[in-house]
């Protein structure tokens, strides 16, 4: 039996979750009004508003909610952003790695830099696969989406769910994020597909 004090925790996008473009576009086509929001495309300050957001490195749902505080008109539009964060699909064969990791008595944790509004929405869709998680950690609007690859977001995660950075093994698809959970002696794998997790994993005697 493998240790039972490592905790394994999962970002969620590009990890356990992929985009599903198709359904973006099905999103955008049926979304009322959408006509008025291809009209903010021609409105200089929407992109500019955007690509600072972006430099910044705003994850969706702080760019979707700060630009529509910036600009009152998009506020309508706020559902169809979130809708459009969420149009997810599960990597089957990382749900059944974490299924064998449950078996193998591990607690498994999401430290997701999704927002709170778009993780609440992404539970209803799929909630089989985030209740297999014990715990997790996403980014919050009260403390201004404090987010991966920062130090103070780890440091976050550690005290919240009371995980010292030793006892932890991190999988996230951003090497930036897994440097910085690196310099701190947590155990990071970076994933690029799902076999390549599973081979990590054996490795490491976790499965």
């Amino acid at each position: 039996m493998a240790s039972q004090k490592k905790n394994i925790v999962f970002d969620l996008h590009g990890v356990v979750f992929r985009y599903d473009f198709k359904k973006i576009a099905q999103i955008f086509l049926k979304t009322p009004g959408k006509h008025n929001f291809i009209l903010m495309l021609f409105y200089p300050r929407f992109w500019t508003l955007l690509f600072s957001f972006i430099k910044k490195g705003a994850v969706p749902e702080e760019c979707i909610i700060k630009m529509a505080t910036a600009l009152p008109r998009l506020k309508p539009y706020i559902p169809t952003g979130i809708a459009i964060a969420n149009t997810q699909k599960p990597y089957e064969e990382t749900v059944e790695i974490i299924h064998a990791l449950k078996v193998h008595g591990y607690s498994i944790y999401l430290f997701s830099n999704i927002g709170e509004q778009t993780l609440h929405q992404l539970k209803k869709i799929y909630p089989d696969i985030l209740d297999l998680f014990d715990d997790g950690l996403s980014t919050q609007s009260t403390d201004n989406y404090l987010k991966k690859p920062n130090r103070a977001a780890f440091e976050k995660y550690s005290l919240t769910l009371g995980q010292p950075f030793h006892d932890i093994v991190f999988i996230d698809n951003k090497r930036k994020n897994i440097q910085s959970a690196k310099k701190l002696g947590i155990d990071g794998i970076f994933f690029s597909n799902p076999a390549q997790l599973y081979r990590d994993l054996i490795q490491r005697n976790l499965l």
